[in-house]
């Protein structure tokens, strides 16, 4: 070898030195860098063969500058991203959803339908005491009250999830198109298929995961460098195009009637409804259609069962006007965001029927059939108008009356809007379809009533009756239809429900930061920046530095020895 290839043996060494110093200062300057991966100068010997002695060295060559990262971590942190993403967002719903309830708490909804029970008992200790009845309401209304509040908050998380779905799908929308064109800044920086773009590729990972907290994904790389994403079995980033995640609108009605817009989504592409099953955006459609549904059709239950139950027994009792029939809770509301008094125990605490009168009596052991007469209407408490009638007869039980057309069989139907209405305390019975049963028509009839009606202001039988419903299985149906459970305790099971499962989505949402951290670690340890291993490449890359210096200082002095001569 010649002394001016040697030269060239020397400028190679020194190029690769100063290339690897300048590598190990970059990894230094970027020790703190998120996302960064440490790179590494790749060099091999540079080959000549010799005629004389065969191959030689030629000093050595620049192959790449890489960076160094383990993609199969990469996948597992990708996969347990969106994992996280999904149980931060559950835990945080059922976190909310805990202070919506505010369980255990003296102001909580069990305390308050505690109290409303305990109104009924004081009632039924002195039915005819004003005060006794006013606290009913007052609790009533504060129950009521309560229920709209929890209600309300529910539908206000529902509402507002519609709200994170869009800023979440516009997250997902920048970041596929950033992506993508990070794919095409990779594939035309390696064009050469030498050169690697390892700073737009730590860029390029980094946004993968912030995908992968919002959604699942699959990806693969070809051979130009780029990322085809893909997601529920949909391409959203391809070689060379974007996917985006269009938002669309559905009108829900809910169960009080009111109309509600909710966000969903589908493919750009193909129209296709996107429902994805984990990461950020898969949490909150779940939230908003499942757990927080979930807890208002428990709540709605309970409010449609107190309605239920409450006005069953309240029909059935007696106010202080000796007056029956009359709902405590407004029947056309039983839902927990509607539910309200009825307007005759707003406007008048004396029409709440806290008396219970004597036991019912069947009227007649079979129908008795009757004319009906020509205003239309049968006064089962007029013996005048029927031998079988009796004047007893004037406090019938609410739903009783049976009327079917004697010649036909055919059984009417209650309602001012239908065939008959009734006059429950007086026992008067008047048909509204003049065309169906015309006066004179022969109408079977049978009914139930009080044998003795009110038993007098002091009566509070209903009252404790009502308060009675405390202890009585209203709610939770088994196989055979009979309920096994009181409102209290079915409320009590829910609450311990919500709490087991926000224990239990906590726990594994440490589990999986524990993993992701983990991994993330390992990570590190492969392509994090260790600031001792580089001043250890740079004590290494300086030496060889000036060894390749010296070794050119003395080919210089043996060419001028040589042109000297």
């Amino acid at each position: 070898m010649g002394i001016f290839s040697s030269l060239g043996v020397g400028t190679k060494a020194l190029s690769a030195s100063q290339m690897a110093i300048s590598v190990a200062g970059q990894n230094i300057a970027n020790a703190n860098t998120e996302g960064y991966s440490r790179k590494r100068v790749s060099i091999s010997a540079d080959v000549k063969r010799d005629s004389a002695f065969g191959e030689l060295g030629n000093g050595v060559n620049i192959e790449s500058v890489e960076r160094v990262r383990n993609q199969f971590i990469d996948l597992q942190i990708d996969s347990q991203t969106t994992k996280k993403g999904y149980l931060e967002g559950v835990d945080d719903a059922l976190e909310r959803i805990e202070n919506v309830f505010n369980e255990p708490s003296d102001v909580g909804l069990n305390n308050t339908i505690d109290s409303f029970w305990n109104s009924w008992q004081d009632l039924a200790n002195s039915p005819n005491d004003l005060s006794a009845r006013q606290a009913v309401r007052s609790t009533t209304e504060v129950l009521t009250s309560q229920f709209h509040a929890i209600a309300g908050e529910l539908r206000e998380f529902k509402i507002s999830m519609d709200r994170d779905l869009e800023n979440q799908v516009k997250i997902i929308n920048n970041v596929t198109s950033e992506i993508s064109r990070l794919n095409n800044e990779i594939a035309l920086a390696e064009l050469d298929g030498s050169s690697k773009a390892n700073d737009s590729r730590d860029k390029r990972t980094e946004l993968v995961k912030d995908l992968a907290t919002e959604i699942p994904i699959d990806f693969f790389e070809d051979g130009d460098g780029r990322l085809t994403i893909t997601t529920g079995g949909n391409i959203i980033i391809g070689p060379r195009e974007v996917v985006s995640i269009d938002m669309f609108r559905e009108r829900e009605t809910q169960p009080d009637g009111t109309v509600i817009s909710k966000v969903f989504t589908q493919f750009g592409n193909t129209n296709a409804k996107f429902s994805p099953s984990g990461g950020a955006l898969g949490a909150a459609f779940a939230i908003r259609d499942d757990i927080i549904g979930n807890y208002e059709d428990k709540l709605d239950g309970i409010a449609s069962s107190l309605v239920s139950e409450v006005n069953k027994l309240h029909l059935q009792g007696y106010d202080l006007d000796k007056d029956t029939g009359v709902y405590f809770f407004d029947p056309n509301y039983t839902s927990a965001i509607q539910l309200e008094l009825s307007d005759s125990i707003k406007n008048d605490v004396k029409n709440i029927a806290a008396g219970a009168g004597e036991p019912e009596k069947q009227a007649f052991g079979l129908p008795v059939t009757q004319a009906v007469a020509l205003d239309g209407s049968i006064d089962v408490s007029d013996p005048a108008s029927n031998a079988s009638f009796d004047t007893r007869f004037n406090d019938l039980i609410p739903g009783s009356v049976v009327i079917t057309l004697a010649a036909t069989g055919q059984t009417l139907t209650e309602g001012a809007a239908n065939d008959f209405v009734v006059d429950y305390q007086n026992g008067n019975i008047v048909f509204t379809n003049g065309i169906l049963v015309p006066p004179g028509t022969a109408v079977d009839l049978n009914f139930k009533y009080n044998d003795s009606g009110f038993g007098g202001v002091g009566d509070g039988d209903n009252a404790l009756n009502i308060s009675g419903l405390r202890d009585a299985n209203l709610t939770t149906p088994n196989s055979t239809g009979d309920n096994t459970q009181s409102i209290g305790e079915y409320y009590a099971s829910f609450i311990g429900e919500l709490g087991i499962e926000r224990n239990a989505a906590s726990s594994n949402l440490e589990t999986s930061e524990f993993l992701l951290i983990q991994l993330k670690q390992r990570q590190d340890s492969i392509a994090g920046v260790s600031l001792d291993e580089e001043l250890a490449d740079l004590i290494k890359f300086e030496n060889t530095y000036q060894a390749a210096a010296k070794y050119i200082s003395t080919l210089d002095q043996m060419l001028e020895i040589l042109l000297g001569l």
